[in-house]
């Protein structure tokens, strides 16, 4: 087997936040053992809090683990001096926090060449216009300032941002949330495109079901920092096999809405137990008493004490 791009093993980040005298930790993500193989976008899906955007900072290493180990391309990603920082990338949500608003697009799209050398203006004008019309902008937008674009378009630049280098990995943080359904869909084509033209690694992190769908080979559920499933996409969207999961696929499919509707909770986690068993309506005291470890059933991997009977519905 191929050595995974990214290999998160039993990874833990614990932030610690509140005034001095009265500090909380917080367990942003607990115990995530989680691989992302050559050339496949890997989908991950799950509410806002439930720990996403600390799991791709981990990726990028922009965040060091409390416990466990990130690795990136079967080496540990910290304390390395042969890792260059262009061999990973992100896209954020919102473009902007990319985009210098007094640069150019043409000198901010050329700036990660200064990571790699390249200082030949000429070849730098090339890269720009070559990575410029890969997403559907022609050369005169490197003469125009970023508020001079629509959103989509500054997206655009956000993404030949990224890839100008080239990079094996990229996080995709929310990048289509913020834009009309008709440019998204623009969006989610050019990052197939390009995928398949550079053949880099990816982390598509989103709370849209029907984006993540479109553009990954499979699928990785997170709910209060834990990943509760991992499967193709193809077989996770045609019967997911835990209830979290088949709950946030009800806007896609609403006739399972009595089966897998949330309780409401003003916790996040349950006490003991299964993480989900105070909102799940298949909770039993199995499930409030006894946390599920994660493990294979079928073709993927789930965190529920009873997956088998879930499938079946």
């Amino acid at each position: 087997m191929n050595t995974p791009v990214i290999d998160l093993d039993g990874v833990d980040v614990v932030f610690s936040g509140g005034a001095f005298w009265a500090r909380q930790k917080i367990h942003a993500v607990k115990g995530v053992r989680l691989s992302i193989e050559e050339n496949e976008i890997l989908g991950l899906v799950g509410e806002s809090g439930s720990g996403k955007t600390t799991l791709g900072r981990l990726c990028m290493g922009l965040v060091k683990p409390s416990r466990g180990e990130v690795r990136f391309e079967g080496k540990s990603l910290y304390g390395r001096r042969d890792l260059v920082r262009a061999e990973r990338s992100i896209v954020l949500q919102q473009p902007e926090w990319a985009l210098n608003p007094r640069l150019l697009v043409g000198s901010s799209v050329s700036e990660p060449l200064d990571i790699i050398g390249v200082e030949s203006r000429t070849e730098r004008k090339r890269r720009v216009t070559e990575i410029l019309e890969r997403v559907g902008l022609d050369r005169s937008f490197a003469s125009r300032y970023p508020h001079e674009l629509s959103g989509g378009q500054r997206q655009r630049v956000a993404i030949a941002r990224a890839l100008i280098t080239r990079p094996s990995f990229i996080v995709f943080d929310e990048a289509v949330s913020a834009l009309d359904v008709s440019v998204q869909t623009h969006v989610l084509n050019i990052i197939r495109k390009l995928q398949a033209a550079q053949r880099f690694s990816a982390l598509f992190i989103s709370h849209d079901m029907a984006a993540t769908r479109y553009v990954s080979s499979r699928i990785a559920v997170m709910y209060a920092g834990e990943i509760i499933e991992i499967a193709p996409s193809v077989t996770f969207y045609e019967k997911p096999q835990h209830p979290y999961s088949r709950a946030l696929l009800l806007s896609l499919r609403g006739h399972e809405r009595t089966q897998f509707e949330l309780k409401v909770a003003n916790d996040l986690t349950a006490t003991a137990g299964c993480p989900l068993s105070h909102r799940c309506a298949w909770a039993d005291d199995v499930c409030r008493s006894i946390k599920p470890a994660i493990r294979p059933l079928n073709d993927g991997e789930v965190a529920c004490h009873r997956a088998e009977e879930v499938i079946q519905v």
